[in-house]
């Protein structure tokens, strides 16, 4: 079987561990979901021939139990997603998508979450894996704005009638709109932000879509301009 094929094939399995991370069912529901992903991942190495990978899964799920407590199976869910990324990546090293210093000293000890997410996002570009990418990416854009509306108490204002926060899509209008009376929004976000709305959208929904690294390299400018400006705006101001 050919690397491309193989890696692909491993791709799509991370894809759908990203999508299970966000699905809106019962926590039972989402255990039953993750116990079938790591079959399928296990049955993948197999029909690959990725002998010494298949070995490595299966130690790593060896006496595995899976509690359908949230903190609990979510925890394994992160650690098993660390390791298909370091099987699809094979240690090479990149540069990642931007550098992780932009975020990295501002969040550490307060919003801990925020690096970890931007961890996700980098490794997945690294490993080549751009539709999970563009999902973390989507889901860090969509935390800092938050948090920039929770640090000045305006967090009502990006709420829906059931009291959940707004998508990416209607927070990135509402964030710009409030640019004269609270932000004071540099020129380069007001321009950038807006052409992230709809990124990881098609990553996320869309069944036949499969980004390619032109995907995420068209707004790699835009990436950097708007989290290093909402992570400035969220934490140091």
């Amino acid at each position: 079987m050919e690397v491309g094929y193989r890696r692909e094939m491993l791709e799509e399995l991370l894809n759908g561990l990203l999508i299970l991370e966000k699905f809106d069912e019962p926590p039972e529901e989402v255990a039953r979901h993750f116990a079938d992903w790591l079959s399928r991942v296990a049955v993948a190495l197999e029909v690959a021939q990725m002998t010494s990978e298949l070995a490595m899964w299966n130690q790593a799920i060896s006496g595995m139990r899976i509690n359908p407590d949230e903190s609990s199976f979510l925890t394994q869910m992160h650690s098993m997603k660390a390791i298909l990324l370091g099987l699809l990546s094979g240690g090479r090293p990149t540069n990642g998508l931007f550098p992780i210093e932009i975020v990295e000293a501002a969040v550490e000890n307060r919003r801990p979450y925020i690096k970890d997410i931007t961890l996700q996002v980098n490794d997945c570009y690294e490993a080549g894996c751009y539709d999970a990418c563009l999902v973390m990416l989507r889901k860090l854009i969509e935390s800092l704005i938050i948090e920039c509306f929770e640090k000045n108490s305006l967090a009502e204002e990006i709420r829906d009638g059931n009291g959940h926060y707004y998508h990416l899509r209607n927070l990135i209008p509402r964030f710009t709109s409030k640019n004269k009376t609270t932000w004071n929004l540099s020129r380069n976000l007001e321009q950038s932000l807006p052409t992230l709305k709809d990124v990881g959208d098609l990553s996320a929904h869309s069944r036949y879509y499969r980004a390619k690294q032109n995907d995420v390299d068209r707004f790699q400018n835009n990436i950097r301009y708007a989290i290093q400006e909402l992570v400035d705006i969220a934490f140091v101001r």
